[in-house]
């Protein structure tokens, strides 16, 4: 029978998680306060739909969490992640106050993912058997596509933070999956650090998300917080794919993939639809999938369990694929299928709602006309 249980929650585990929840919560409700006097906020104009301008400290408040978990649980966390995780929330502050150019946010991401990758050692050596003949090794390009990975998945999260609630709850259910991973593989102290960064970012989540006390989120993630998760759970997948590779319990490349699906499903896609209308994949747009899914009708809550409860899908699926022994090259065509599927699909929603649109604009200028 296939193993899929959490082990039983350890004194560290516990100690762990409560600390990281404690710390990110009331870190979240103190710089709240400060946000106006350090420039975070985010000012409500142009393709935002709220109101009023709203902090932007999530980032930091899950940092803080992570961080102050590290110390009293006692984990074994690398210096070079902590030292890169706070680089990329201090590049994401920048950008949330000044907003910097494109090019230069990415230069400073480039900058903080080549540290991270070439000092702490978590470098991507085998793809896994992708094509039946056995393990794929990218050799010496593997620490360049190890940095473009975690930039990669960095932008991905912040291109798909635009509903309250959404890039956390999809960070925190990529964290968890991640943990899940790291206690069936034998890797305690991933596991701990993982639990520490999924309560860290239910304890910002606390603020974000709407409740029935909470009509509208308090506070953003902000860029610092987008670049905080992408670099944190890209890491992780790395670290935990790559380090105990060739051991029996060792998590697959592309299982890892599967458990932070959603992001790069959703960006890829994106991008291109964006190319094949001549776009710049970067430009804006209302085209990802809350959008859609906002534009068929679904409210906000709707629309952001639904994208949950699909991201957790995909990793079930990784997961499962894993404990179930289904081969990399399987787990790849299936990725592939889905990637064509959810593209094809989406596309045909957008044109039809565009149609939609037009069919409206034409009877209004009909009934004007008369």
């Amino acid at each position: 029978m296939t193993d899929l249980s959490f082990p039983a929650a350890s004194t560290a585990s516990a100690t762990a998680a409560v600390t990281a929840f404690v710390i990110a919560a009331l870190s979240t409700r103190i710089l709240e306060h400060l946000a106006p006097r350090l420039g975070l906020l985010d000012h409500p104009g142009g393709r935002k739909d709220h109101g009023r301008a709203v902090p932007l400290v999530g980032g930091i408040a899950v940092f803080l969490g992570f961080f102050g978990a590290s110390c009293v649980a006692g984990m074994q966390v690398s210096p070079w992640l902590l030292v890169s995780m706070a680089l990329m929330v201090c590049l994401g502050m920048i950008d949330d106050i000044f907003e910097i150019a494109p090019k230069k946010k990415l230069a400073g991401q480039l900058v903080v993912a080549s540290l991270l990758t070439f000092a702490s050692g978590a470098v991507i050596v085998s793809f896994g058997d992708l094509v039946g003949t056995g393990d794929l090794h990218p050799g010496r390009f593997g620490g360049v596509l190890t940095v473009f990975c975690l930039v990669g998945l960095v932008n991905a999260l912040n291109m798909i933070d635009g509903l309250d609630g959404l890039a956390g709850g999809l960070g925190l259910v990529s964290a968890l999956a991640l943990a899940w991973a790291a206690s069936l593989s034998g890797q305690d102290n991933a596991f701990l650090l993982l639990i520490a960064l999924a309560a860290g970012i239910a304890g910002f989540l606390l603020f974000n998300l709407r409740l029935p006390w909470q009509p509208a989120a308090r506070v953003f993630l902000g860029d610092a917080g987008s670049n905080l998760l992408g670099l944190t759970l890209a890491y992780f997948a790395v670290w935990m794919s790559q380090d105990s590779r060739g051991q029996p319990t060792a998590l697959p490349p592309m299982s890892a993939v599967w458990l932070i699906g959603l992001p790069i499903l959703d960006t890829l896609t994106v991008m291109a639809r964006r190319i094949a209308d001549r776009r710049s994949p970067f430009s804006a747009g209302r085209d990802h999938l809350h959008h859609i899914l906002l534009a068929l009708g679904l409210g906000h809550a709707a629309t952001l369990w639904t994208m949950l409860a699909f991201a957790s899908v995909l990793a079930l699926c990784g997961m499962m694929g894993w404990r179930m022994g289904v081969s990399d090259w399987m787990m790849l065509w299936s990725a592939v299928a889905i990637l064509i599927v959810y593209y094809a699909a989406t596309r045909k929603v957008l044109n039809a709602l565009a149609g939609r649109s037009e069919g409206k604009m034409g009877e209004r200028a009909a009934d004007q006309a008369q």
